[in-house]
């Protein structure tokens, strides 16, 4: 059905690992440390979810509504 063919899409899409390359970061002044960044994205981005609960998410959001929004207030980055 069409559910299950839009569920294997998020699921497929929010299983994606996250490589984030020092050498890739805003600038050489950043505060931003890539490994805080690159556990952030792929094992813990809050207290409250999973890496995998909060992309499927976010990627929910984008197929079904065409948008989605990430709020970053979070001093696990610094």
């Amino acid at each position: 059905t069409a559910n299950r063919c839009f569920n294997m899409m998020v699921d497929a899409a929010a299983s994606v690992p996250f490589k984030v390359k020092d050498d890739k970061m805003p600038s050489p002044n950043s505060k931003i440390q890539a490994p805080k960044l690159s556990n952030v994205l792929n094992r813990k981005p809050n207290q409250y979810m999973d890496a995998n609960f909060f992309w499927r998410s976010i990627v929910t959001d984008l197929l079904a509504d065409g948008n989605a929004f990430i709020l970053v207030d979070s001093s696990d980055l610094y």
